[in-house]
Parts: C-alpha cells; structure tokens; sequence
C-alpha cells in the first residue's frame, strides 16, 4: 500500500567524529445582550453576531462514508482486515466511568458490535469533513413533534459534546478538536454551535473556557439556520438546498436535516438507533493566529471520537473504543489508525518526525516519533506493537536524497521497541568518514506491514509517497569485505529485489472503489569498491538487467484542483558507473 503523504522519511545529519558537528537539516466572552439566531438568508447564511457562516454543502451518499478504523490487518483488502471500531452498546469498558444518556452512548447495530460505530468523509471539493456517529436514541430536538415551532434557546440539539480529537504526531494528546457543541444554546447565543479547538499542551482537555491561556477556541460555524420570516430553523434536503415543503412529516419525520448537522432514524424492529452527522469545514483547522498548525489534506493525523458533557474531560461519557478504557483528560487517549485526507485511511505505521541528537564523543542519539492505532494502560503507558529499525546513508553528492552511486541504506545498532510512541537508538560514527548522511526508519507490526519511510524518495522534500506493505515485496542482499596488501580494502555487493502489485493515489484521488494496481517487477544492482585510508574507488551497475516498470503514480493536480494528466515514476534504468571519494 503506498500513500503520498507529508511525514519524516529522511533526516539529514552532517558527522565529523569527535566534534559538536551535527546539523539536523480566545476565550470566549460572554456577551452582554442577547444575539439574534444565526440566520439562512436566502442562502447567504450568518451567524449569531452577524457576520458571515460557512454554508452547508451536500451530504456524502451512503457508500462515500468511510467506516473509521483502529487495527487494520493486512492484507486491508476486507472490512474485517480494516477492523472499523465498534463501540459496545451495553456493557461498554470505555464509557468513562458513568452511565451516559442514551443519546451519547455510541452503539454499534443490534446486535451489539455488529456494524461500524464511526464513520467520516471527506470532499476534496469544498472541503468539508464529515462525521457520523452512530447512536442509542435520538439526540436532537427540534421538529420532533407534530409541528416544528419557532427555534428555542436549546435548539436543535440535546446538551451534550460529540468531539473528534485530532493528534499530529502519535503521542496520544489532541492537537485539534472539533466538537457538535449541543450545550452552546442559552439566552445569549441561540441556536447550538460546532466549534474548533487547538492546544500544544500535552493534554486531552478541550477547556477553552478555564484554561483560555493554552487551549484555544479557533472558530465556531452554526448546526443550524433560522428563516428570517418564520423564526423556524430551516430544513434542507440533503443536497444543501432548502426543502420545497419544510417539515411536512410532523412526528413521524426519520430526517431532520438542519443544513450543517443531521439526525437520521435508522431503527429497525426493537432496535432503536440514530445517525448523528456534522460538518466541519477545513478552514476552521487552522490555529495560525495562536502560533500553532494548519491541518491541510497532506497531513497525517490520527482522530479519537468522544461524547461528554465536560469541557474539561472530553472522555466523561463515552470514549469510541473496543477496549477498556476509563480515564480522565490527563491521559493519552487510544487513537486509531493514521489518516489523510487526501488518500484516506493509513494502514501501516509511520514516522511522523526522525531527529539525531547532538553527539557525544562518536555516539549519535537517533529519535523518531510513530504514529499508528494506541493501546493506552493504566491511564498512562502507550503501546504501539511495532519494532523500528534506523538506518543510514552517505549522501555523497548532499542533496538530501538517496541516490548516491553504489550506496545503500546500512543498519543502525540493532533493531527497537518503542517505548511509548518513540523509538530511539545509538548511532556508532565511529568508522565514518566526514560527511552528509541520511537517517530513515523501517518499522515493522503485528499486523502484516512493514513501512520502509525512504521508499520512493525522490527529492529532498516531505511531500512524497513512503511504505510498502512487507508481505508484498521481497529483498536478498549480498554483502562481502576483505583485506588486502598495503592497507587496501575490497568489498563486493549486490541486491535483488521484488516488488509485487502496487496500488496507486489515484483511486483515492478520484474518490473511486478502483484498484490502479501496477505490475510486480524485479532488478538486480551490483557494486564493488576498493578503499584505503581516506580513497575510495566504487565501482556500481544498477539495474542490471535493464529491467522497465512503474514504480509509482498519481494524477498530477493543479492549483484549481483539477486533474490535468498522469504523473508516473518509473524505475531507473540500467546505470552504470565509477566514482573517487576523497574524504577530508
């Protein structure tokens, strides 16, 4: 499985044995008087205080949504290998130690964890993201009768938070959140919100209000629109259009739609359960005004879903897990498999950052930080089930890229567990000349899959395809050195590698169920040099079979969003070469 994405793949470090050498290349206010609602205007909608709201764009079909994962098994093909989360309905182990409404108890079918508890999709077009939980009873509140009536102070949701935690680089502590705010109707600001919130706090807190100083409320948008002549909340018709006919179904309506927000009844028999659908605009991921990130669709995340009616413990009612899990917001939190918006669901671990440390005498400290779905004990301890292995490469000609005549990627000590979401290792620079080296990551689950993070790397950027799932490719290495008169050294290698089926971006790229699988291949390479002292004299043949295929792909999109062809790497033909390293 290859993903094009923005994560750590290769960090650059310059050594010089012995040396310090290394270079790693608002609270809100309450207000005074009372706001009006937020308002539709024939369709060009408002919030509360008057200024402009993100209007409501059309709702993904039933097949577009995409059941959230924690655990996907290889091969990732079947809904049982993506392991969706199914969050018990009774007898639940992660309901935060109470007995949560009915409404806030995310369920999972009848019988109990039978189907998907969470889903998301997203639109690349207008770039929405959007949830659905699935629940025990019916959370909203308007238009439930015989007749819907004029908005109330508590419309149109119950009072409770149904938040989505964001977390950027797999240590278990939100980085965003965004939440269906149904407590936010009073007096002051009718009508209920959905709200952004960031922190670089190691914390799960979302209490913008008490600790304004470090968490940071970012932008609110309405759930939903009031028409201006009726003071009714407007119902739309799925496709982000008001309904010709507003509310004819009196209490027997299975779909308020309330633009932003929607309620579905989906009850079968004596199986009582409900959709609860939001959207949230990307726009509001972006905490640049309080020094923090923006969320774009290259950037890897992992999200947790949770119900409370606490600010401060967003993990108080319900924590969407199939584990036992009863802790407060001090805790990391057990997120699920890594994302992208743009290619989706990440099935493999990866690397969101590898740093080396300053060294100390001719030892380097390597560190790097993986993402993938958590286990969280106790409250405290974080588990991953992965082994990582660094490695390095000469980066003879210093263009931050691996694809140095003759050069490979070597072992860094021996392989590591992670201990939390970290993994690190100590690097011996003690037989290396001076120079610019890469540091990568292959790291290995319990799963099936092996993410090799330089895979693919083909400039020194971050915005490039990495991974491959390790039951899909396989590599034989042969490596020999010997001594030779006068302080010589010879030393003699080759690699044969296969490489099987091999998805592209593209199927996600168009949103489609398609497979765009390239063709499998093999290649030989073959190196040999001679070295004494400070010379070297390599000899390479890459390819050497002169062996012809695709390696990768996507469609190359521009600016505007459109698709304006097919961008295909293709394996680099047969090479051959000399080089003479000076080392100084």
């Amino acid at each position: 499985m290859k993903h094009h994405s923005r994560v750590a793949m290769a960090t650059r470090l310059r050594l010089l044995c012995g040396f310090a050498a290394t270079v790693i290349t608002l609270a809100l206010v309450p207000l005074a008087q009372a706001q009006n609602p937020p308002f539709w205007n024939s369709g060009s909608p408002t919030k509360g205080d008057g200024s402009a709201a993100i209007a409501p764009a059309a709702w993904p079909s039933t097949a577009q949504w995409i059941p959230y994962s924690w655990g996907t098994t290889y091969p990732d093909a079947t809904l049982a290998d993506k392991h969706p989360i199914k969050d018990q309905r009774v007898q639940d182990p992660s309901n935060g130690g109470t007995t949560p409404q009915n409404y806030v108890n995310v369920s999972s079918g009848c019988a109990d964890q039978s189907l998907p508890s969470i889903y998301y999709y997203y639109d690349t077009t207008s770039q929405i993201i959007f949830f659905r939980w699935r629940v025990e009873q019916i959370a909203n509140n308007y238009a439930t009768g015989p007749s819907p009536g004029a908005y109330a102070n508590t419309s149109p949701w119950n009072s409770a938070l149904w938040t989505v935690l964001l977390d950027f680089n797999g240590n278990g502590y939100r980085d965003f959140a965004m939440h269906l705010d149904g407590s936010s109707g009073a007096p002051a600001t009718p009508v209920d919100i959905l709200r952004s919130i960031w922190s670089n706090v190691n914390s799960n807190s979302i209490d913008y209000i008490g600790s304004s100083a470090t968490i940071h409320s970012l932008f609110t948008n309405p759930t939903a629109f009031v028409v201006n002549s009726t003071n009714q909340i407007q119902q739309f018709n799925g496709s982000a259009v008001p309904s010709t006919i507003q509310w004819p179904n009196g209490a027997t309506e299975t779909t308020w739609d309330y633009g932003t927000t929607r309620s579905i009844n989906i009850s079968t028999g004596s199986c009582e359960e409900y959709f609860v659908d939001y959207e949230i605009p990307v726009s509001m991921l972006n905490a640049v005004a309080f020094g923090g990130p923006t969320l774009d669709q290259w950037t890897p995340f992992q999200f947790l879903f949770t119900t409370a009616n606490s600010l401060n413990n967003p993990f108080q009612k319900d924590v969407v897990w199939e584990g036992n899990f009863v802790c407060d917001a001090s805790s990391p939190g057990p997120f699920g498999d890594a994302v992208q918006l743009a290619t989706g669901i990440i099935p493999q671990p990866i690397s969101t950052s590898i740093t080396a440390g300053s060294a100390v005498g001719c030892n380097v400290p390597v560190t790097a930080q993986i993402m993938d779905a958590l286990t969280v004990t106790n409250c405290a301890s974080v588990s991953e089930l992965v082994q990582a292995q660094f490695k390095y490469w000469y980066d003879i000609n210093g263009n931050g890229v691996a694809d140095d005549a003759g050069g490979s990627w070597i072992n860094i000590a021996q392989p590591s567990v992670p201990i939390g979401s970290t993994v690190t290792a100590n690097w011996d620079i003690s037989n290396l000349i001076q120079g610019q080296y890469l540091i990568a990551l292959e790291i290995t689950d319990d799963r099936g899959h092996t993410t090799q993070t330089w895979e693919n790397k083909t400039s020194a950027t971050l915005l490039q395809e990495f991974g491959t799932d390790g039951l899909r490719g396989v590599a034989v290495l042969l490596d020999y050195e010997w001594a030779l008169a006068n302080r010589w050294s010879a030393h003699l290698g080759g690699g044969w590698r296969y490489v099987g089926d091999q998805g592209t971006a593209i199927a996600a790229q168009l949103g489609a169920d398609n497979s765009y699988v390239l063709p499998p291949y093999a290649a030989l390479d073959l190196a040999a040099d001679l070295a004494r002292g400070n010379w070297m004299i390599r000899l390479f043949a890459r390819n050497v079979t002169d062996r012809r295929a695709y390696i990768g792909g996507g469609l190359g999109i521009d600016s505007d969003n459109i698709p304006y062809g097919i961008d295909a790497n293709v394996l680099q033909p047969r090479t051959l070469g000399i080089s003479v390293d000076v080392g100084f």
